[in-house]
């Protein structure tokens, strides 16, 4: 042991400490449900909303990357730090400025990933007959399943007809 005594309110993570605070959470729990079903009310508009969101924080991050890259400028890095701040300012104000097109981009970059997340875990459950975590589950075979056709469906340089599965 290292001879340090903690009093009782600093052991562990600090949970006493919040512990007296519970309703907060609730209420967050409750806004955060009543949050996610109005944006289920109105899906494009948050999907907008959202696309804007991404925009700017990408116009932020860049920013930030400009600013860092000639903050470090003797580093060997340093023009592919600010080029890709530039790209990264650049995309930030296109997506901004078309809120539309630039939701459809961001789907089109994040459906592989997912798309391969998803056949990697079928993959693994059609092999080992379990899923990775030890478990199995009708319900996860049926999202890993719809994830892959729906990414593979609407996948660019694919037509819309055919799933493949």
């Amino acid at each position: 042991m290292s001879g340090i005594r903690t009093g009782a309110a600093q052991r562990g993570l600090g949970y006493t400490r919040i512990a007296s605070k519970w309703g907060w959470f609730v209420a967050l729990g409750v806004i955060l449900i009543a949050a996610g079903f109005f944006a289920l009310g109105d899906v494009v508009a948050f999907t907008l909303v959202s696309a804007l969101f991404i925009g700017a924080m990408m116009l932020v991050g860049g920013l930030f990357q400009i600013v860092h890259a000639f903050m470090t400028k003797a580093w060997q890095a340093f023009a592919l730090n600010l080029i890709l701040g530039v790209l990264y300012v650049i995309a930030g104000f296109l997506i901004m400025d078309e809120p539309v097109q630039g939701s459809l981009i961001i789907t089109m970059f994040l459906s592989p990933p997912c798309s391969s997340a998803a056949s990697s875990a079928l993959s693994s459950r059609c092999s080992t007959g379990k899923w990775p975590a030890g478990g199995s589950c009708c319900w996860a075979d049926c999202s890993a399943s719809s994830s892959l056709r729906c990414s593979t469906r609407h996948s660019p340089g694919r037509g819309c007809g055919c799933s493949g599965l």
